[in-house]
């Protein structure tokens, strides 16, 4: 269902994987802190 939202709507998955690298990128950097 997921899925077949995002390819009917292209402009919103773009922005959907936006945020996903974002949080992707915030999670890393947690680790990173929580690592030294």
């Amino acid at each position: 269902m997921e899925f077949s939202r995002r390819q009917a709507l292209p402009k919103l998955n773009l922005q959907t994987s936006k945020r996903d690298d974002l949080s992707q990128l915030q999670h890393v950097c947690l680790e990173s802190l929580t690592r030294q």
